[in-house]
């Protein structure tokens, strides 16, 4: 058997929903496991893999990245991983994942840890390997060559993941790859990861699938398509090779459910993604203010008293969040002025089904949510007052967990945890890198730092601006 990389392991727990409200999932994160090449021979050549419709419970492979699997506002979210959920919804299947950074092993992962499947953007191959199962495809992408708008010169040499299922894909089937020769990175790193290193010039190019390519193109536009070398390649989720039986039931369950009003939604949700975040990156404009702010001046005041919070400050997270607009839903689910996630608005601030959208409710949900935020964490006293709203206002936007990762690695890379510019928000910066969301020090993975650090910059550039022009 081969080497096998770092496993994080998570349990998620799958509760019932509906298409306005995503479903819930709870997720507990262990220490992690490293497999590494002096005790690989004391793992089993096979771990047995156990029947999920007997157990009810089904083990997944995923990779956690900014396509496939991530956690957002308090949510798991990820293109895949909602299409599976769909799946194991309807047969009552709860979901155990376990979170794996090398896919190029994921076979013998499959193996080793007694998985039912695996999910990490797999292009389903021409001829399958070897003692893989594919899924008939979820979805189909375009496979793209790209590079740097600045690169003007014949780009031949594009960087890519060895192994890879898109590189098999291409080079296997010799698919309009005529003139590049490829240049093999580590097997630990991301086309995430090669995206940006094209914007930053580090590397004449790479290759990518549409969506991931979209989703970086939002941040960094400066990243352009040279070419087009595959189109409509075809997307599935990967089985262990004694699944069959549970791949023939998935594969019937998918003719019967790909064409359907969720399913379709769950595909546009992510279509609308590389749009929500260039509208969040957008510099904030400068607005002229009459005598009042909004038209929930009052209702804000009211609710931000209560939470000991400068009223102004929480009208910044509003024009933030929705541009004050009450009847707003984001592509994740988000609902109306402060953009609070449906389970959310339950839990904190008692608010169900459409009241979400009434001005009032929302705020006191928002609001209530802010005041949970503070109770439980960030809570030493050397960190000061407004520092600790940053903290909490970046758990508003990426979750608190990803917040305490930050400052976990500030704590390891000798930064200050208590500050947060040029300290947690550099970290948080640095956790969509993989060195360092993959870091033993990490409990929640993958996090679009670059979104939470702007996101908190234009809350504060919007405070200082309110702070001017409005009495306290």
């Amino acid at each position: 058997m081969r080497f096998l990389v770092t496993v994080i392991f998570a349990s998620i727990t799958i509760v019932s929903c509906t298409k306005t409200q995503p479903e819930r999932t709870t997720i507990t994160l262990e220490k992690p496991i490293v497999i590494a090449r002096d005790s690989i021979n004391k793992i089993p050549e096979d771990v047995p893999v156990i029947n999920p419709f007997k157990t009810h419970k089904l083990t997944l492979l995923i990779t956690n990245n900014v396509n496939t699997f991530f956690l957002y506002k308090g949510e798991s979210l990820g293109l895949e991983f909602e299409l599976l959920r769909l799946f194991l919804k309807e047969k009552k299947i709860s979901l155990e994942i376990k979170l794996i950074d090398d896919m190029e092993h994921i076979r013998d992962s499959l193996h080793a840890t007694g998985a039912h499947m695996a999910a990490g953007t797999f292009i389903i191959p021409d001829e399958p390997m070897p003692n893989v199962l594919y899924s008939k495809p979820i979805y189909t992408t375009d496979l793209l060559l790209v590079k740097h708008k600045d690169h003007t010169a014949a780009v031949t040499s594009p960087s890519v993941i060895r192994n890879a299922p898109y590189v098999k894909y291409l080079w296997d089937n010799n698919k309009n790859i005529e003139g590049l020769t490829p240049i093999y990175v580590s097997d630990l790193t991301t086309k995430e990861l090669l995206l940006k290193q094209v914007h930053f010039k580090e590397i004449e190019s790479t290759i990518a699938d549409a969506n991931e390519v979209a989703l970086m193109q939002a941040i960094y536009p400066d990243i352009v398509v040279e070419k087009v070398l595959a189109k409509n390649a075809p997307v599935g989720f990967m089985f262990h090779p004694k699944m069959d039986t549970l791949r023939i039931i998935y594969n019937k369950w998918l003719v019967k459910h790909k064409h359907t009003t969720d399913y379709r939604w769950i595909i546009k949700k992510y279509e609308s993604l590389p749009q929500s975040i260039s509208n969040l990156l957008k510099v904030a404009p400068i607005e002229e203010y009459t005598s009042k702010l909004s038209l929930y001046d009052e209702l804000i005041k009211k609710h931000a008293e209560g939470i000991g919070w400068d009223w102004r400050l929480v009208a910044s997270l509003i024009h933030q969040e929705s541009h004050f607009n009450p009847k707003l839903r984001s592509w994740v689910g988000a609902c109306g002025l402060m953009q609070v996630m449906p389970h959310t608005a339950s839990v904190y601030g008692h608010v169900y089904g459409k009241n979400i959208f009434v001005p009032k409710s929302n705020i006191v949900a928002g609001t209530s949510y802010i005041r949970w935020l503070e109770k439980n964490f960030f809570k030493d006293s050397s960190i000061a007052f407004i520092e600790r709203q940053k903290f909490i206002v970046a758990s508003y936007n990426a979750g608190p967990g990803h917040i305490e990762d930050a400052r976990a690695l500030c704590v390891k890379y000798k930064l200050n945890p208590n500050i947060w510019e040029g300290n947690v928000e550099k970290m948080i910066l640095a956790k969509s890198y993989p060195k360092y969301y993959r870091d033993a020090v990490c409990k929640y993975g993958y996090c679009r730092g670059y979104e939470t650090s702007t996101y908190v910059k234009n809350i504060f550039n919007y405070y200082g601006r309110y702070s001017y022009y409005f009495n306290q």
